[in-house]
Protein backbone atom coordinates (compact mmCIF):
# COMPACT_ATOMS: atom_id res chain seq x y z
CA UNK A 1 0.00 0.00 0.00
CA UNK A 2 1.49 3.30 -1.14
CA UNK A 3 0.29 5.24 1.88
CA UNK A 4 1.82 2.90 4.46
CA UNK A 5 5.13 2.87 2.58
CA UNK A 6 5.17 6.64 2.31
CA UNK A 7 4.43 7.18 5.99
CA UNK A 8 7.12 4.75 7.10
CA UNK A 9 9.85 6.03 4.76
CA UNK A 10 9.23 9.57 3.58
CA UNK A 11 6.88 11.39 5.94
CA UNK A 12 8.14 14.17 8.21
CA UNK A 13 8.96 13.30 11.83
CA UNK A 14 5.89 15.20 13.09
CA UNK A 15 3.77 12.18 12.14
CA UNK A 16 5.46 10.13 14.87
CA UNK A 17 3.89 12.30 17.58
CA UNK A 18 0.28 11.34 16.86
CA UNK A 19 -0.10 7.99 18.63
CA UNK A 20 -2.47 9.35 21.28
CA UNK A 21 -4.16 11.98 19.11
CA UNK A 22 -7.75 12.13 20.41
CA UNK A 23 -9.95 13.55 17.63
CA UNK A 24 -11.87 12.09 14.67
CA UNK A 25 -13.14 14.17 11.74
CA UNK A 26 -14.66 13.97 8.29
CA UNK A 27 -12.39 16.51 6.60
CA UNK A 28 -8.91 17.94 7.01
CA UNK A 29 -7.39 21.15 5.62
CA UNK A 30 -3.75 22.27 5.71
CA UNK A 31 -2.80 25.97 5.86
CA UNK A 32 0.83 27.21 5.92
CA UNK A 33 1.10 30.41 7.93
CA UNK A 34 4.03 32.80 7.76
CA UNK A 35 3.84 36.46 8.71
CA UNK A 36 0.04 36.44 8.60
CA UNK A 37 -2.69 38.04 10.67
CA UNK A 38 -4.96 35.79 12.72
CA UNK A 39 -7.87 37.20 10.71
CA UNK A 40 -7.96 34.19 8.37
CA UNK A 41 -9.21 32.03 11.24
CA UNK A 42 -12.10 34.43 11.83
CA UNK A 43 -12.94 35.02 8.17
CA UNK A 44 -13.16 31.31 7.40
CA UNK A 45 -14.84 30.12 10.60
CA UNK A 46 -18.17 29.51 8.84
CA UNK A 47 -16.56 27.37 6.14
CA UNK A 48 -14.63 25.41 8.75
CA UNK A 49 -17.78 24.78 10.73
CA UNK A 50 -20.02 23.52 7.91
CA UNK A 51 -18.60 20.02 8.38
CA UNK A 52 -16.70 18.00 10.96
CA UNK A 53 -13.29 19.43 10.14
CA UNK A 54 -9.73 19.57 11.42
CA UNK A 55 -7.73 22.62 10.32
CA UNK A 56 -3.96 22.08 10.46
CA UNK A 57 -2.11 25.40 10.59
CA UNK A 58 1.67 25.19 10.17
CA UNK A 59 3.07 28.42 11.64
CA UNK A 60 6.52 28.62 10.12
CA UNK A 61 9.58 30.71 9.36
CA UNK A 62 13.18 30.27 8.33
CA UNK A 63 15.95 30.58 10.95
CA UNK A 64 16.28 34.19 12.13
CA UNK A 65 17.49 36.12 15.15
CA UNK A 66 13.95 37.22 16.00
CA UNK A 67 10.69 35.34 15.86
CA UNK A 68 8.30 36.85 13.36
CA UNK A 69 5.91 39.17 15.23
CA UNK A 70 2.83 38.07 13.30
CA UNK A 71 3.64 34.41 13.92
CA UNK A 72 3.72 35.14 17.65
CA UNK A 73 0.46 37.06 17.39
CA UNK A 74 -1.30 34.14 15.71
CA UNK A 75 -0.07 31.74 18.38
CA UNK A 76 -1.19 34.07 21.18
CA UNK A 77 -4.58 34.58 19.55
CA UNK A 78 -5.14 30.83 19.35
CA UNK A 79 -4.02 30.27 22.93
CA UNK A 80 -6.41 32.92 24.25
CA UNK A 81 -9.38 32.27 21.96
CA UNK A 82 -9.46 28.47 21.69
CA UNK A 83 -9.66 25.64 24.21
CA UNK A 84 -6.60 23.41 24.38
CA UNK A 85 -7.50 19.70 24.05
CA UNK A 86 -4.21 17.91 23.51
CA UNK A 87 -0.49 18.44 23.02
CA UNK A 88 2.23 16.18 21.67
CA UNK A 89 5.06 15.13 23.97
CA UNK A 90 7.52 17.40 22.15
CA UNK A 91 4.99 20.29 22.35
CA UNK A 92 5.25 20.94 18.64
CA UNK A 93 1.65 19.91 17.96
CA UNK A 94 -1.27 21.37 19.89
CA UNK A 95 -4.95 20.62 19.31
CA UNK A 96 -7.56 23.27 20.11
CA UNK A 97 -11.34 23.45 19.97
CA UNK A 98 -13.04 26.50 18.56
CA UNK A 99 -16.18 27.85 20.13
CA UNK A 100 -18.27 26.76 17.16
CA UNK A 101 -17.32 23.12 16.74
CA UNK A 102 -14.33 22.82 14.41
CA UNK A 103 -10.88 21.92 15.72
CA UNK A 104 -7.49 23.49 15.06
CA UNK A 105 -4.15 21.66 15.13
CA UNK A 106 -1.28 24.14 15.40
CA UNK A 107 2.18 23.07 14.29
CA UNK A 108 5.03 25.10 15.77
CA UNK A 109 7.59 25.46 12.98
CA UNK A 110 8.69 28.98 13.94
CA UNK A 111 10.14 28.79 17.47
CA UNK A 112 13.93 28.56 17.86
CA UNK A 113 15.07 25.02 17.14
CA UNK A 114 11.89 24.26 15.18
CA UNK A 115 12.26 26.66 12.27
CA UNK A 116 12.35 25.38 8.71
CA UNK A 117 15.56 25.27 6.67
CA UNK A 118 16.24 28.15 4.32
CA UNK A 119 14.73 27.63 0.84
CA UNK A 120 12.32 24.93 2.05
CA UNK A 121 9.64 27.45 2.99
CA UNK A 122 6.03 26.94 2.02
CA UNK A 123 6.71 23.60 0.34
CA UNK A 124 7.97 22.00 3.54
CA UNK A 125 5.24 23.69 5.57
CA UNK A 126 2.58 22.16 3.29
CA UNK A 127 4.36 18.80 3.42
CA UNK A 128 4.43 18.77 7.22
CA UNK A 129 0.72 19.52 7.41
CA UNK A 130 -0.23 17.11 4.63
CA UNK A 131 1.92 14.33 6.13
CA UNK A 132 0.12 14.77 9.43
CA UNK A 133 -3.20 14.62 7.56
CA UNK A 134 -2.10 11.42 5.81
CA UNK A 135 -1.11 9.81 9.09
CA UNK A 136 -4.46 10.68 10.66
CA UNK A 137 -6.32 9.35 7.60
CA UNK A 138 -4.30 6.14 7.69
CA UNK A 139 -5.16 5.69 11.37
CA UNK A 140 -8.87 6.24 10.75
CA UNK A 141 -8.98 9.67 12.38
CA UNK A 142 -9.99 11.37 9.11
CA UNK A 143 -12.91 9.84 7.20
CA UNK A 144 -12.50 11.42 3.76
CA UNK A 145 -9.41 10.76 1.62
CA UNK A 146 -9.03 14.37 0.44
CA UNK A 147 -6.26 16.55 1.87
CA UNK A 148 -7.45 20.11 1.33
CA UNK A 149 -4.71 22.70 1.22
CA UNK A 150 -5.11 26.46 1.04
CA UNK A 151 -3.45 29.64 2.29
CA UNK A 152 -4.02 32.26 4.95
CA UNK A 153 -4.89 34.96 2.40
CA UNK A 154 -8.12 33.38 1.14
CA UNK A 155 -11.81 33.50 1.91
CA UNK A 156 -13.29 30.03 1.55
CA UNK A 157 -16.87 29.41 0.38
CA UNK A 158 -19.26 28.01 2.96
CA UNK A 159 -19.62 24.73 1.02
CA UNK A 160 -15.86 24.30 0.63
CA UNK A 161 -15.66 20.79 2.07
CA UNK A 162 -18.92 19.32 0.83
CA UNK A 163 -18.18 20.39 -2.76
CA UNK A 164 -16.06 17.23 -3.09
CA UNK A 165 -18.79 14.86 -1.91
CA UNK A 166 -19.61 13.38 -5.33
CA UNK A 167 -16.10 13.32 -6.83
CA UNK A 168 -14.28 10.02 -7.11
CA UNK A 169 -11.33 8.57 -8.99
CA UNK A 170 -9.23 11.73 -9.26
CA UNK A 171 -5.68 12.31 -8.06
CA UNK A 172 -6.40 15.94 -7.19
CA UNK A 173 -9.15 18.53 -7.33
CA UNK A 174 -8.79 22.21 -8.20
CA UNK A 175 -11.29 24.77 -6.95
CA UNK A 176 -12.16 27.72 -9.16
CA UNK A 177 -10.92 31.02 -7.79
CA UNK A 178 -11.21 34.75 -8.10
CA UNK A 179 -8.78 37.43 -6.98
CA UNK A 180 -10.18 40.15 -4.78
CA UNK A 181 -9.70 43.72 -5.98
CA UNK A 182 -7.69 46.07 -3.77
CA UNK A 183 -8.70 49.71 -3.42
CA UNK A 184 -5.42 50.91 -4.88
CA UNK A 185 -6.02 51.27 -8.67
CA UNK A 186 -2.48 50.31 -9.62
CA UNK A 187 -2.72 47.10 -7.62
CA UNK A 188 -6.20 46.46 -9.05
CA UNK A 189 -4.81 46.71 -12.58
CA UNK A 190 -1.83 44.54 -11.62
CA UNK A 191 -3.97 41.71 -10.28
CA UNK A 192 -6.23 41.80 -13.35
CA UNK A 193 -3.26 41.51 -15.68
CA UNK A 194 -1.73 38.72 -13.62
CA UNK A 195 -5.03 36.86 -13.29
CA UNK A 196 -5.55 37.13 -17.03
CA UNK A 197 -2.07 35.77 -17.72
CA UNK A 198 -2.76 32.67 -15.58
CA UNK A 199 -6.00 31.91 -17.40
CA UNK A 200 -4.52 32.75 -20.81
CA UNK A 201 -1.70 30.23 -20.31
CA UNK A 202 -4.08 27.42 -19.31
CA UNK A 203 -6.38 28.29 -22.23
CA UNK A 204 -3.40 27.97 -24.58
CA UNK A 205 -2.40 24.60 -23.13
CA UNK A 206 -5.96 23.33 -23.41
CA UNK A 207 -6.29 24.39 -27.04
CA UNK A 208 -2.93 22.79 -27.83
CA UNK A 209 -4.17 19.47 -26.45
CA UNK A 210 -1.99 19.26 -23.35
CA UNK A 211 -3.29 17.03 -20.52
CA UNK A 212 -1.63 19.49 -18.11
CA UNK A 213 -4.06 22.32 -18.85
CA UNK A 214 -5.08 23.23 -15.30
CA UNK A 215 -4.34 25.99 -12.83
CA UNK A 216 -1.54 25.39 -10.32
CA UNK A 217 -2.47 27.66 -7.42
CA UNK A 218 -1.61 26.13 -4.05
CA UNK A 219 -4.54 27.69 -2.21
CA UNK A 220 -7.07 25.91 -4.44
CA UNK A 221 -6.06 22.25 -4.12
CA UNK A 222 -7.44 19.06 -2.64
CA UNK A 223 -5.16 16.03 -3.05
CA UNK A 224 -6.19 12.40 -2.63
CA UNK A 225 -4.13 10.82 0.16
CA UNK A 226 -3.20 7.70 -1.81
CA UNK A 227 -2.00 9.71 -4.80
CA UNK A 228 -0.20 12.12 -2.50
CA UNK A 229 1.76 9.16 -1.15
CA UNK A 230 2.56 7.89 -4.64
CA UNK A 231 4.36 11.13 -5.53
CA UNK A 232 6.06 11.34 -2.09
CA UNK A 233 4.32 14.48 -0.95
CA UNK A 234 4.89 18.16 -1.53
CA UNK A 235 8.40 19.11 -2.68
CA UNK A 236 10.42 21.08 -0.16
CA UNK A 237 10.61 24.35 -2.07
CA UNK A 238 10.21 28.01 -1.17
CA UNK A 239 7.75 28.42 -4.07
CA UNK A 240 6.29 26.39 -6.94
CA UNK A 241 5.44 23.38 -4.80
CA UNK A 242 1.90 23.45 -6.18
CA UNK A 243 3.10 23.30 -9.81
CA UNK A 244 5.50 20.43 -9.17
CA UNK A 245 3.17 18.24 -7.15
CA UNK A 246 0.35 18.64 -9.69
CA UNK A 247 2.81 17.81 -12.46
CA UNK A 248 3.53 14.51 -10.70
CA UNK A 249 -0.06 13.83 -9.68
CA UNK A 250 -1.30 14.11 -13.28
CA UNK A 251 0.82 11.04 -14.05
CA UNK A 252 -0.97 8.99 -11.39
CA UNK A 253 -4.56 10.05 -12.16
CA UNK A 254 -6.89 12.77 -13.37
CA UNK A 255 -6.76 16.38 -12.19
CA UNK A 256 -10.36 17.58 -11.95
CA UNK A 257 -11.29 21.26 -11.95
CA UNK A 258 -14.49 21.69 -9.98
CA UNK A 259 -17.23 23.88 -11.50
CA UNK A 260 -17.88 25.51 -8.12
CA UNK A 261 -17.54 26.94 -5.48
CA UNK A 262 -14.98 29.69 -6.01
CA UNK A 263 -12.26 30.58 -3.51
CA UNK A 264 -11.50 34.29 -3.11
CA UNK A 265 -7.76 35.03 -3.01
CA UNK A 266 -6.44 38.33 -1.68
CA UNK A 267 -4.59 40.48 -4.19
CA UNK A 268 -1.65 41.82 -2.25
CA UNK A 269 1.98 42.66 -2.73
CA UNK A 270 3.98 40.13 -0.75
CA UNK A 271 7.53 39.09 0.09
CA UNK A 272 6.60 35.65 1.38
CA UNK A 273 7.68 33.67 -1.70
CA UNK A 274 10.16 34.48 -4.51
CA UNK A 275 7.44 34.08 -7.16
CA UNK A 276 3.69 33.69 -7.30
CA UNK A 277 0.86 36.19 -6.86
CA UNK A 278 2.47 38.50 -4.33
CA UNK A 279 5.82 38.66 -6.09
CA UNK A 280 4.15 39.17 -9.48
CA UNK A 281 2.07 42.08 -8.18
CA UNK A 282 5.18 43.65 -6.71
CA UNK A 283 6.83 43.58 -10.14
CA UNK A 284 3.78 44.74 -12.11
CA UNK A 285 3.05 47.80 -9.96
CA UNK A 286 6.58 49.02 -10.61
CA UNK A 287 6.04 49.14 -14.39
CA UNK A 288 5.75 52.65 -15.83
CA UNK A 289 2.63 51.70 -17.80
CA UNK A 290 1.44 48.25 -16.82
CA UNK A 291 -1.13 47.98 -19.62
CA UNK A 292 1.60 48.68 -22.16
CA UNK A 293 4.57 46.98 -20.54
CA UNK A 294 3.15 43.79 -19.02
CA UNK A 295 3.50 40.99 -21.56
CA UNK A 296 2.01 37.60 -22.39
CA UNK A 297 3.38 34.61 -24.27
CA UNK A 298 3.05 35.04 -28.04
CA UNK A 299 0.06 32.96 -29.18
CA UNK A 300 2.06 31.40 -32.02
CA UNK A 301 3.87 29.44 -29.32
CA UNK A 302 0.67 27.59 -28.46
CA UNK A 303 0.06 26.90 -32.16
CA UNK A 304 3.46 25.19 -32.33
CA UNK A 305 2.82 23.27 -29.12
CA UNK A 306 -0.46 22.12 -30.68
CA UNK A 307 1.38 21.10 -33.84
CA UNK A 308 3.75 18.89 -31.85
CA UNK A 309 1.06 17.25 -29.71
CA UNK A 310 -1.23 16.61 -32.67
CA UNK A 311 1.69 15.13 -34.63
CA UNK A 312 2.23 12.32 -32.13
CA UNK A 313 -0.21 9.77 -33.62
CA UNK A 314 1.40 10.16 -37.06
CA UNK A 315 4.88 9.87 -35.54
CA UNK A 316 3.76 6.64 -33.87
CA UNK A 317 2.32 5.29 -37.11
CA UNK A 318 5.42 6.06 -39.16
CA UNK A 319 7.73 4.53 -36.58
CA UNK A 320 5.54 1.45 -36.45
CA UNK A 321 5.95 1.04 -40.20
CA UNK A 322 9.75 1.41 -40.18
CA UNK A 323 12.86 0.72 -38.15
CA UNK A 324 12.80 2.84 -34.99
CA UNK A 325 16.48 3.65 -34.69
CA UNK A 326 17.60 7.09 -33.55
CA UNK A 327 18.20 8.29 -37.11
CA UNK A 328 14.74 7.12 -38.13
CA UNK A 329 13.19 9.01 -35.21
CA UNK A 330 14.97 12.24 -36.11
CA UNK A 331 13.93 11.96 -39.75
CA UNK A 332 10.34 11.14 -38.76
CA UNK A 333 10.09 14.16 -36.48
CA UNK A 334 11.35 16.48 -39.22
CA UNK A 335 9.03 15.00 -41.85
CA UNK A 336 5.91 15.05 -39.69
CA UNK A 337 6.33 18.41 -37.95
CA UNK A 338 7.84 20.37 -40.86
CA UNK A 339 8.65 23.40 -38.71
CA UNK A 340 12.34 24.05 -38.20
CA UNK A 341 11.91 26.44 -35.28
CA UNK A 342 9.79 23.97 -33.33
CA UNK A 343 12.08 21.04 -34.09
CA UNK A 344 15.17 22.98 -33.00
CA UNK A 345 13.65 23.80 -29.61
CA UNK A 346 12.36 20.23 -29.22
CA UNK A 347 15.90 18.98 -29.84
CA UNK A 348 17.13 21.00 -26.85
CA UNK A 349 14.62 19.04 -24.78
CA UNK A 350 16.03 15.71 -26.08
CA UNK A 351 12.79 14.88 -27.85
CA UNK A 352 14.49 12.05 -29.77
CA UNK A 353 15.27 10.20 -26.55
CA UNK A 354 11.78 10.81 -25.21
CA UNK A 355 10.09 9.43 -28.29
CA UNK A 356 12.55 6.52 -28.51
CA UNK A 357 11.77 5.53 -24.92
CA UNK A 358 8.02 5.87 -25.39
CA UNK A 359 8.03 3.87 -28.62
CA UNK A 360 10.24 1.07 -27.29
CA UNK A 361 7.99 0.66 -24.23
CA UNK A 362 4.66 0.72 -26.06
CA UNK A 363 2.73 -1.83 -28.09
CA UNK A 364 -0.16 0.47 -28.93
CA UNK A 365 -0.81 4.12 -29.75
CA UNK A 366 -2.64 4.36 -26.41
CA UNK A 367 0.49 3.28 -24.54
CA UNK A 368 2.75 5.47 -26.66
CA UNK A 369 0.71 8.59 -25.86
CA UNK A 370 0.69 7.72 -22.16
CA UNK A 371 4.49 7.43 -22.12
CA UNK A 372 4.95 10.61 -24.16
CA UNK A 373 2.67 12.66 -21.92
CA UNK A 374 4.45 11.38 -18.83
CA UNK A 375 7.73 12.52 -20.39
CA UNK A 376 6.52 15.72 -22.05
CA UNK A 377 4.87 16.96 -18.88
CA UNK A 378 3.95 20.41 -17.60
CA UNK A 379 7.58 21.23 -16.87
CA UNK A 380 8.83 20.30 -20.36
CA UNK A 381 5.88 22.07 -21.94
CA UNK A 382 6.88 25.22 -20.05
CA UNK A 383 10.49 24.79 -21.18
CA UNK A 384 9.28 24.53 -24.79
CA UNK A 385 7.23 27.70 -24.34
CA UNK A 386 10.24 29.53 -22.93
CA UNK A 387 12.54 28.20 -25.66
CA UNK A 388 10.21 29.44 -28.40
CA UNK A 389 9.77 32.77 -26.59
CA UNK A 390 13.49 33.37 -26.13
CA UNK A 391 14.49 32.19 -29.60
CA UNK A 392 11.71 33.21 -31.95
CA UNK A 393 8.52 34.70 -30.53
CA UNK A 394 8.97 37.51 -27.98
CA UNK A 395 6.10 38.12 -25.59
CA UNK A 396 3.42 40.67 -26.47
CA UNK A 397 1.37 43.18 -24.51
CA UNK A 398 -2.41 43.13 -24.21
CA UNK A 399 -2.98 45.36 -27.27
CA UNK A 400 -0.75 43.22 -29.46
CA UNK A 401 -2.50 40.12 -28.16
CA UNK A 402 -5.81 41.56 -29.31
CA UNK A 403 -4.39 42.32 -32.76
CA UNK A 404 -3.03 38.79 -33.13
CA UNK A 405 -6.45 37.38 -32.12
CA UNK A 406 -5.39 33.79 -31.42
CA UNK A 407 -7.97 31.16 -32.29
CA UNK A 408 -8.06 29.71 -28.81
CA UNK A 409 -9.29 33.03 -27.40
CA UNK A 410 -11.89 33.75 -30.06
CA UNK A 411 -14.59 31.58 -28.49
CA UNK A 412 -13.55 32.01 -24.86
CA UNK A 413 -14.64 34.43 -22.17
CA UNK A 414 -11.04 35.65 -22.06
CA UNK A 415 -11.49 37.38 -25.41
CA UNK A 416 -14.02 39.75 -23.87
CA UNK A 417 -11.38 40.84 -21.40
CA UNK A 418 -8.93 41.69 -24.17
CA UNK A 419 -11.48 43.70 -26.16
CA UNK A 420 -12.94 45.61 -23.21
CA UNK A 421 -9.53 46.36 -21.77
CA UNK A 422 -8.12 47.72 -25.01
CA UNK A 423 -11.23 49.67 -26.02
CA UNK A 424 -11.64 51.72 -22.86
CA UNK A 425 -8.12 53.08 -22.56
CA UNK A 426 -4.47 52.32 -23.19
CA UNK A 427 -3.88 53.49 -19.63
CA UNK A 428 -7.09 51.85 -18.50
CA UNK A 429 -9.68 52.25 -15.89
CA UNK A 430 -10.62 49.06 -14.13
CA UNK A 431 -14.37 48.74 -14.69
CA UNK A 432 -14.12 46.36 -17.63
CA UNK A 433 -11.68 44.12 -15.79
CA UNK A 434 -13.92 44.05 -12.76
CA UNK A 435 -16.76 42.84 -14.97
CA UNK A 436 -14.62 40.14 -16.53
CA UNK A 437 -13.28 39.06 -13.14
CA UNK A 438 -16.81 38.89 -11.80
CA UNK A 439 -17.94 36.70 -14.69
CA UNK A 440 -14.90 34.44 -14.33
CA UNK A 441 -15.54 33.98 -10.62
CA UNK A 442 -18.46 31.69 -11.39
CA UNK A 443 -16.20 28.98 -12.78
CA UNK A 444 -12.63 28.35 -13.87
CA UNK A 445 -13.73 26.14 -16.75
CA UNK A 446 -12.96 27.97 -20.01
CA UNK A 447 -15.17 27.31 -23.03
CA UNK A 448 -12.79 26.73 -25.92
CA UNK A 449 -13.00 25.32 -29.44
CA UNK A 450 -13.31 21.53 -29.44
CA UNK A 451 -9.89 19.94 -29.16
CA UNK A 452 -9.72 16.64 -27.31
CA UNK A 453 -6.50 16.34 -25.31
CA UNK A 454 -4.20 13.67 -26.74
CA UNK A 455 -4.07 11.58 -23.61
CA UNK A 456 -4.55 7.95 -22.79
CA UNK A 457 -7.10 7.65 -20.01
Amino acid sequence: MALAKYLSRYAEAHTQQLADFPGSYDYVCVIPCFDESEAFLQINATAFNTASSLIIVVINQAPAEDINANNLAVQRYVETSFLRLWQSLDRVLTLYASGSGWHLLCVDAFSPGRQLPVNHGVGLARKIGADIACQLYYCGKIAKPWIFTTDADVELPDDYFIATANVAGAAALIFPYQHSHPDDPNQALAIDLYDYSLRYYVAGLHWAGSPYAFQTVGSTLAVHAEHYAKVRGFPKRSAGEDFYILNKLRKTGDIVTLPRPAISIAARVSHRTPFGTGAALSQIVQLEDAARDYVFYHPQIFSLLRLFLHSLPEIWQRLSDASAGNAAIQMTIYKVIENEKLVQVLQTLTVDAGIQHAFSHSKTLHGFLKHIHDWFDAFRALKLVHGLRDGYYPSVNIEELQRLAPEFLSQSSLARGVRDFSRESRRPTYKSWRRISASRSQTSVINLPACAPLTAR
